[in-house]
């Protein structure tokens, strides 16, 4: 059957451990970092722009309305490359400028500004994360993958580096290579987006256009209720998953498709966005360190995005829709054809950003159908329904506060409820799903301390953190809430502790 699952890393744990050796861990990286002078943010591009973290991150990764008009722009505001500096935008020193006012203190010529010059370094970032998951009750260990104990797992989650800002003039980029030693490929290209954009007039009003190469739906876009920067951000990798706990646009093609688009923000309040994916030739995925034995799409497969901003004070709405359709040869196997699976979406966000407190709500919520044309006739990856349904919603809220104000040190907490509901097929899902249903629910909360968004670290000025604690609760697993698994496991037994120290630098 096609693939419905996000693609995540498989790191084995680091060691045993226990609720008091990760409060331990993230205690004692407090201790060390509140020692330390404020630091001047997110590495790569505050490099670039000079700018603070915060100038472009509510609480990254999430942005803000200069971060989005920044990724809008290609990476570019604040570079230097450009053939003949009279080809340059003639408004760019102006975009930079306001972004740097934004926060006071980081203006061009300050002191900070002239002691934290960065631009000129290489322009590569380092990303490390490691992770500590707790379940209520420890999981089957036929169930797990090699190297993962039954609970109390120690990872190092992720270890990433980055390249991109301005590549030359209007064309700039994002990209990630990530470390995991149980992937596919130990070393592989992650999620990466490449830009052209500019600036114009269209009917006499200002606009941006551009195009965009990338290898992940949604990972090109702007606001944080898409899949690839939705909440969490973070999560487990060693929790059991539901069965059909995600739609196709939420991962399932991640690091394996080639997409193209053109996109234009229209008087800073409309964005249109339209294109196309395809599945890489094996070789070429083998050789970035992805599985080349997977689904595969049949020929191109569209992608839109469309989404109404306002701006005012400091304050942000957004609504929105999205979604992809696409042929899927199911294992790559083409005997009987291919099916046919259509996401759709619609999402919100709201944003306040002040000086001390701030306020991000987000829903999302993703409908998908499922035509089983090539999968019910295939024996070993069969389905009972002709059709099937899926759908995800998915609302949140984070508050953040800065304590003391603009020197950096920043609170956030989060609330989130999450609700799958699909179609009952009891041969697609068997075995993990004793009712045939996909349908599960629960909460998710999260403290999240990021002490580095603005000033200066003397040891390193780009260095940021995020430290974060989160617990989800399940009300509903796979259909049910006792005996999901036919061995008496409860959904909450499924409920996981997880705390997690993202260092940037």
């Amino acid at each position: 059957m096609h693939t419905i699952g996000r693609k995540t890393s498989n790191a084995g744990p680091m060691r045993p451990g226990t609720l008091a050796s990760v409060l331990g861990l993230l205690a004692g990286c407090g201790a060390f970092f509140a020692a330390s002078a404020p630091v001047q943010s997110l590495p790569l591009y505050a490099r670039q722009t000079g700018q603070p973290c915060a100038t472009c991150h509510t609480a990254f990764p999430e942005l803000t309305p200069y971060g989005r008009r920044f990724k809008l722009l290609g990476y570019t505001a604040g570079g230097t490359r450009c053939r003949d500096a009279a080809l340059r935008r003639p408004d760019e020193a102006g975009d930079v400028a306001s972004m740097k006012d934004y926060l006071n203190g980081s203006a061009a010529g300050s002191p900070e500004a002239a002691s934290n010059d960065g631009r000129y370094l290489p322009p590569i970032s380092f990303m490390v994360i490691p992770s500590f998951t707790h379940t209520a009750k420890a999981q089957d260990p036929a169930n797990l993958s090699a190297g993962v104990d039954p609970n109390n797992n120690w990872q190092l989650q992720t270890a990433s580096v980055f390249a991109g800002g301005q590549i030359y003039c209007d064309v700039g980029a994002f990209v990630q290579a990530t470390h995991d030693p149980n992937a596919f490929s130990p070393f592989f290209l992650d999620n990466t987006d490449i830009r052209y954009a500019r600036q114009t007039r269209i009917f006499g009003l200002n606009a941006i256009i551009g195009a965009t190469v990338n290898n992940n739906p949604t990972v090109q876009d702007v606001w944080n209720t898409t899949p690839a920067w939705g909440f969490p951000q973070q999560q487990s990798e060693v929790t059991p998953p539901p069965v059909a706990n995600s739609t196709m646009i939420e991962g399932a093609w991640s690091g394996t498709v080639v997409g193209t688009s053109t996109y234009m923000l229209l008087d800073d309040k409309v964005y249109a966005e339209f294109g196309y994916y395809r599945s890489m030739p094996s070789n070429l995925m083998a050789n970035l360190g992805q599985d080349p034995g997977g689904d595969r799409i049949d020929g191109a497969a569209p992608y839109w995005r469309l989404a109404f901003e306002k701006n005012w004070d400091q304050h942000s709405l957004m609504f929105g829709t999205f979604g992809m359709m696409a042929n899927i040869y199911p294992g790559n196997d083409r005997t009987f054809g291919s099916d046919r699976v259509t996401d759709w979406g619609i999402d919100s966000q709201y944003q306040y950003i002040g000086d001390v407190h701030g306020l991000t709500t987000k829903v999302t919520y993703i409908k998908e159908k499922q035509n089983h044309d090539a999968t019910g006739p295939l024996g070993f990856m069969s389905a009972d329904n002709p059709v099937d349904y899926l759908s995800k919603f998915k609302a949140s809220a984070t508050y953040h506060y800065e304590i003391p104000p603009l020197t950096g040190s920043r609170i956030a907490l989060t609330g989130s409820y999450f609700n799958i509901v699909g179609t009952a097929d009891a041969t697609l899902y068997s075995p993990n799903s004793q009712t045939g249903s996909p349908n599960t629910a629960g909460w998710i909360g999260e403290l999240a301390w990021i002490p580095f968004n603005r000033g200066n670290l003397s040891a390193w000025p780009w260095f940021n953190m995020r430290v974060g604690l989160q617990y989800t609760a399940y009300t509903k697993f796979d259909g049910s809430t006792t005996n999901i698994d036919g061995a008496g496991r409860k959904a909450s037994d499924n409920n996981t502790l997880y705390s997690y120290v993202w260092t940037a630098f």
